[in-house]
Protein backbone atom coordinates (compact mmCIF):
# COMPACT_ATOMS: atom_id res chain seq x y z
CA UNK A 1 0.00 0.00 0.00
CA UNK A 2 2.98 2.59 1.00
CA UNK A 3 4.18 1.72 -2.63
CA UNK A 4 1.06 2.52 -4.05
CA UNK A 5 0.58 6.07 -2.41
CA UNK A 6 4.25 6.95 -3.26
CA UNK A 7 3.65 6.52 -6.53
CA UNK A 8 0.48 8.45 -6.83
CA UNK A 9 2.56 11.22 -4.54
CA UNK A 10 5.18 11.23 -7.05
CA UNK A 11 2.40 10.87 -10.44
CA UNK A 12 1.24 13.91 -8.67
CA UNK A 13 4.24 16.31 -8.50
CA UNK A 14 5.24 15.68 -11.82
CA UNK A 15 1.54 16.25 -12.79
CA UNK A 16 2.09 19.47 -11.16
CA UNK A 17 5.19 20.25 -12.84
CA UNK A 18 4.03 19.64 -16.44
CA UNK A 19 3.98 23.13 -18.08
CA UNK A 20 0.55 22.23 -19.60
CA UNK A 21 -0.58 21.90 -15.84
CA UNK A 22 0.57 25.71 -14.79
CA UNK A 23 -2.31 28.43 -15.65
CA UNK A 24 -1.56 30.02 -18.58
CA UNK A 25 -0.41 34.02 -18.91
CA UNK A 26 -1.49 34.78 -22.50
CA UNK A 27 0.69 37.71 -24.20
CA UNK A 28 0.28 39.24 -27.08
CA UNK A 29 3.34 41.04 -28.42
CA UNK A 30 4.07 42.84 -31.69
CA UNK A 31 4.90 41.29 -34.46
CA UNK A 32 8.72 40.02 -34.78
CA UNK A 33 9.56 41.53 -31.45
CA UNK A 34 9.86 38.39 -29.55
CA UNK A 35 13.92 38.10 -30.02
CA UNK A 36 14.61 41.83 -29.23
CA UNK A 37 12.96 41.34 -26.16
CA UNK A 38 14.17 37.43 -25.46
CA UNK A 39 15.71 38.66 -21.75
CA UNK A 40 12.88 40.60 -20.40
CA UNK A 41 10.85 37.48 -21.13
CA UNK A 42 13.37 35.11 -19.67
CA UNK A 43 12.44 36.73 -16.95
CA UNK A 44 9.40 37.07 -16.49
CA UNK A 45 9.12 33.27 -17.55
CA UNK A 46 11.07 32.49 -14.30
CA UNK A 47 9.28 34.87 -12.29
CA UNK A 48 5.08 33.27 -13.53
CA UNK A 49 6.57 29.53 -12.56
CA UNK A 50 7.29 30.36 -9.30
CA UNK A 51 3.67 31.76 -9.36
CA UNK A 52 2.37 28.26 -10.49
CA UNK A 53 2.02 30.26 -14.09
CA UNK A 54 3.61 29.85 -17.12
CA UNK A 55 4.13 32.29 -20.13
CA UNK A 56 1.70 31.65 -23.98
CA UNK A 57 2.95 33.94 -26.45
CA UNK A 58 1.06 31.93 -29.33
CA UNK A 59 -1.80 34.34 -29.00
CA UNK A 60 -3.21 35.69 -32.09
CA UNK A 61 -6.08 37.83 -30.65
CA UNK A 62 -5.42 40.96 -28.53
CA UNK A 63 -8.47 40.61 -27.09
CA UNK A 64 -8.16 36.98 -25.35
CA UNK A 65 -4.56 38.13 -24.10
CA UNK A 66 -3.89 39.10 -20.24
CA UNK A 67 -0.81 41.29 -21.69
CA UNK A 68 -1.09 43.39 -24.68
CA UNK A 69 2.43 44.33 -25.48
CA UNK A 70 2.30 47.49 -28.13
CA UNK A 71 5.08 50.11 -29.89
CA UNK A 72 3.13 53.61 -30.45
CA UNK A 73 4.89 56.32 -32.97
CA UNK A 74 7.53 58.24 -31.50
CA UNK A 75 7.02 61.83 -30.20
CA UNK A 76 10.53 62.74 -31.23
CA UNK A 77 13.82 62.02 -33.50
CA UNK A 78 14.96 59.32 -30.52
CA UNK A 79 12.12 57.53 -28.74
CA UNK A 80 11.35 58.01 -24.86
CA UNK A 81 12.47 54.99 -22.59
CA UNK A 82 9.81 55.34 -20.32
CA UNK A 83 6.22 53.07 -20.63
CA UNK A 84 2.81 53.17 -19.93
CA UNK A 85 1.26 50.29 -18.15
CA UNK A 86 -2.68 50.02 -17.80
CA UNK A 87 -5.59 48.07 -16.36
CA UNK A 88 -8.51 47.52 -19.25
CA UNK A 89 -10.45 45.21 -17.06
CA UNK A 90 -8.53 42.37 -16.76
CA UNK A 91 -5.93 42.83 -19.21
CA UNK A 92 -2.81 44.68 -18.94
CA UNK A 93 -1.80 47.00 -21.42
CA UNK A 94 2.05 47.99 -21.59
CA UNK A 95 3.34 50.63 -24.47
CA UNK A 96 6.54 52.16 -25.12
CA UNK A 97 8.23 54.08 -28.40
CA UNK A 98 10.54 51.74 -28.03
CA UNK A 99 11.91 48.31 -27.04
CA UNK A 100 13.80 49.34 -24.60
CA UNK A 101 10.71 50.85 -23.08
CA UNK A 102 9.11 47.49 -23.17
CA UNK A 103 12.08 45.86 -22.07
CA UNK A 104 11.77 48.20 -18.66
CA UNK A 105 7.98 47.40 -18.66
CA UNK A 106 8.23 44.03 -18.54
CA UNK A 107 10.95 43.72 -15.95
CA UNK A 108 8.94 46.06 -14.33
CA UNK A 109 5.81 43.28 -13.75
CA UNK A 110 8.79 40.89 -13.44
CA UNK A 111 9.83 42.50 -10.11
CA UNK A 112 6.23 42.91 -9.11
CA UNK A 113 5.95 39.27 -8.88
CA UNK A 114 9.54 39.00 -7.72
CA UNK A 115 7.83 41.18 -4.67
CA UNK A 116 4.50 38.65 -3.99
CA UNK A 117 2.21 40.66 -5.81
CA UNK A 118 -0.49 38.15 -7.63
CA UNK A 119 -0.99 38.85 -11.16
CA UNK A 120 -4.59 39.87 -10.71
CA UNK A 121 -2.70 43.02 -8.51
CA UNK A 122 0.01 43.98 -10.99
CA UNK A 123 -0.35 48.18 -10.50
CA UNK A 124 -0.53 50.22 -13.07
CA UNK A 125 3.11 52.71 -13.86
CA UNK A 126 3.73 55.67 -15.84
CA UNK A 127 7.88 56.58 -16.70
CA UNK A 128 8.91 59.25 -18.66
CA UNK A 129 12.91 58.78 -18.95
CA UNK A 130 14.60 62.18 -18.48
CA UNK A 131 17.55 61.87 -19.50
CA UNK A 132 17.74 59.84 -23.10
CA UNK A 133 21.63 59.36 -22.17
CA UNK A 134 22.64 57.54 -19.26
CA UNK A 135 26.01 56.08 -19.34
CA UNK A 136 28.49 54.37 -17.09
CA UNK A 137 32.44 55.08 -17.88
CA UNK A 138 34.49 51.97 -17.96
CA UNK A 139 38.00 51.94 -17.74
CA UNK A 140 39.42 48.68 -19.43
CA UNK A 141 42.48 47.22 -17.48
CA UNK A 142 44.07 46.19 -21.11
CA UNK A 143 46.49 48.95 -22.31
CA UNK A 144 44.72 51.63 -20.01
CA UNK A 145 45.50 55.20 -19.53
CA UNK A 146 48.32 54.54 -17.45
CA UNK A 147 50.05 51.30 -15.88
CA UNK A 148 50.70 49.78 -12.99
CA UNK A 149 49.88 47.02 -10.50
CA UNK A 150 46.28 48.95 -9.39
CA UNK A 151 45.34 49.33 -13.03
CA UNK A 152 45.96 45.69 -14.24
CA UNK A 153 44.55 44.24 -11.22
CA UNK A 154 41.33 43.14 -12.42
CA UNK A 155 42.65 42.41 -16.25
CA UNK A 156 40.86 38.41 -15.62
CA UNK A 157 38.03 39.19 -14.10
CA UNK A 158 37.43 41.65 -16.60
CA UNK A 159 37.98 39.11 -19.44
CA UNK A 160 35.30 36.92 -17.23
CA UNK A 161 32.18 37.06 -19.34
CA UNK A 162 30.55 35.96 -15.73
CA UNK A 163 31.39 39.13 -14.23
CA UNK A 164 30.00 41.14 -17.48
CA UNK A 165 26.67 39.36 -17.15
CA UNK A 166 26.52 40.69 -13.84
CA UNK A 167 27.39 44.13 -14.34
CA UNK A 168 25.10 44.77 -17.23
CA UNK A 169 22.63 42.64 -15.17
CA UNK A 170 22.86 45.59 -12.90
CA UNK A 171 23.21 48.36 -15.43
CA UNK A 172 19.47 47.16 -16.62
CA UNK A 173 17.76 47.36 -13.13
CA UNK A 174 19.30 50.74 -12.49
CA UNK A 175 18.00 51.62 -16.32
CA UNK A 176 21.48 52.90 -17.37
CA UNK A 177 21.19 52.27 -21.39
CA UNK A 178 24.95 52.71 -22.63
CA UNK A 179 28.38 51.51 -21.73
CA UNK A 180 31.18 53.16 -22.87
CA UNK A 181 34.71 51.35 -22.58
CA UNK A 182 38.36 53.19 -22.78
CA UNK A 183 41.46 52.32 -24.13
CA UNK A 184 44.06 53.74 -25.44
CA UNK A 185 44.17 51.34 -28.29
CA UNK A 186 41.84 48.68 -28.08
CA UNK A 187 41.53 47.37 -31.52
CA UNK A 188 44.62 45.05 -31.29
CA UNK A 189 42.62 43.23 -28.79
CA UNK A 190 39.66 43.04 -32.19
CA UNK A 191 40.90 42.85 -34.89
CA UNK A 192 44.24 41.79 -36.87
CA UNK A 193 44.87 43.42 -39.83
CA UNK A 194 46.17 41.87 -42.93
CA UNK A 195 48.25 44.38 -43.72
CA UNK A 196 49.97 45.69 -40.70
CA UNK A 197 49.87 41.97 -38.74
CA UNK A 198 52.72 43.27 -36.26
CA UNK A 199 50.07 45.27 -35.08
CA UNK A 200 48.94 42.92 -33.25
CA UNK A 201 50.49 40.88 -30.41
CA UNK A 202 48.34 37.91 -30.47
CA UNK A 203 48.25 34.38 -32.26
CA UNK A 204 45.73 33.12 -34.56
CA UNK A 205 44.07 31.80 -31.32
CA UNK A 206 44.58 34.16 -28.82
CA UNK A 207 42.73 36.87 -31.68
CA UNK A 208 40.12 34.15 -31.79
CA UNK A 209 39.75 33.87 -28.29
CA UNK A 210 39.52 37.77 -27.71
CA UNK A 211 36.92 38.04 -30.74
CA UNK A 212 34.58 35.63 -28.94
CA UNK A 213 34.50 37.70 -25.92
CA UNK A 214 34.02 41.18 -27.87
CA UNK A 215 31.03 38.96 -29.87
CA UNK A 216 29.51 37.85 -26.64
CA UNK A 217 29.79 40.74 -24.48
CA UNK A 218 28.40 42.97 -27.00
CA UNK A 219 25.09 40.94 -27.46
CA UNK A 220 24.60 40.58 -23.62
CA UNK A 221 24.37 44.74 -23.59
CA UNK A 222 21.94 44.38 -27.09
CA UNK A 223 19.80 41.89 -25.11
CA UNK A 224 19.81 44.21 -21.98
CA UNK A 225 18.71 47.50 -24.57
CA UNK A 226 22.58 48.25 -23.64
CA UNK A 227 24.14 50.51 -26.26
CA UNK A 228 27.84 50.12 -26.37
CA UNK A 229 30.81 52.50 -27.07
CA UNK A 230 34.62 51.85 -27.87
CA UNK A 231 36.68 54.93 -26.68
CA UNK A 232 40.10 55.25 -27.86
CA UNK A 233 43.14 57.77 -28.35
CA UNK A 234 43.76 57.14 -31.99
CA UNK A 235 47.48 58.93 -31.46
CA UNK A 236 48.85 55.74 -29.72
CA UNK A 237 49.66 52.12 -31.03
CA UNK A 238 50.83 48.96 -29.85
CA UNK A 239 54.25 48.38 -28.97
CA UNK A 240 54.65 45.78 -31.34
CA UNK A 241 53.70 48.32 -34.05
CA UNK A 242 55.99 51.37 -33.26
CA UNK A 243 58.89 48.85 -32.74
CA UNK A 244 58.29 47.50 -36.02
CA UNK A 245 58.10 51.10 -37.71
CA UNK A 246 60.36 53.38 -35.44
CA UNK A 247 57.21 55.97 -35.13
CA UNK A 248 55.08 56.82 -32.04
CA UNK A 249 58.06 56.07 -29.55
CA UNK A 250 56.04 57.61 -26.78
CA UNK A 251 54.19 54.41 -26.87
CA UNK A 252 56.73 52.22 -26.28
CA UNK A 253 55.86 51.09 -22.83
CA UNK A 254 53.06 53.13 -22.21
CA UNK A 255 56.20 55.97 -22.00
CA UNK A 256 54.31 59.09 -23.23
CA UNK A 257 53.85 60.12 -19.68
Amino acid sequence: MSKILFNLFLFSILAACHPESLQPIILRLPEGSESSLSYPLTKLKEQLLVHRKRLDTTCADPKKADLVVQVFPQKTDEPNDGYTLEKKGKQLVLRSEGYRGLLYGLLYITDELKHGTPWTKIREKRVSAHYPFRAIKFNLPWYSYRSGKNLELHSETCRDLKFWEAFLDMMVENKFNTLTLWSLHPCMYMVKSEKFPEASPFFDDEMAEWQAFWKQLFLMAKNRGIDTYVVNWNIFVPEEFAKKYETASYANSNGFW
